[in-house]
């Protein structure tokens, strides 16, 4: 009986399909790190909601710097901000409370920033640094 292997070219595509399976489960699979909450503690989104999140100046003349987020629901940001009006939304790194923010007004853009002091932003900025 005569069994035919499978050629070099059939291994090494078999091997691809099967790494790039593993690590598309992987990125699918990691945890939140950030969280937005309202005042009862509900969350209103995480990090894997976002399509942007960043520190960064804003365009004011003393220099200051916020946190910039742009979630992938274009939706997002005036459905939280119409949720959490004349409330706060409260920014968690996994249980750890960094920042609290009021909103003031519904935002109907599609991006938000927090402007928070600067101690809060470096440490929030150490803390993404390893996500």
């Amino acid at each position: 009986m005569n069994i035919k292997r499978p050629g070099r070219g059939t291994a090494i595509l078999l091997l691809f399909v099967f790494v790039i399976s593993l690590l598309g489960c992987r990125s699918d699979n990691r945890e939140s790190y950030l969280f937005f909450k309202d005042d009862t503690g509900e969350s209103l989104m995480t990090d894997r909601d976002l399509e942007t999140l960043k520190v960064m100046p804003l365009l004011d003349a003393g220099g200051s710097r916020g946190l910039y987020i742009v979630p992938k629901d274009k939706n997002k940001v005036e459905e939280i901000t119409n949720k959490t009006l004349d409330k706060s939304i409260n920014i968690y790194y996994k249980n750890e409370f960094i920042f609290s923010q009021k909103i003031k007004h519904i935002t109907k853009g599609i991006n938000l920033v927090f402007i928070m002091d600067e101690e809060s932003l470096k440490r929030l900025e150490l803390l993404l640094k390893d996500n």
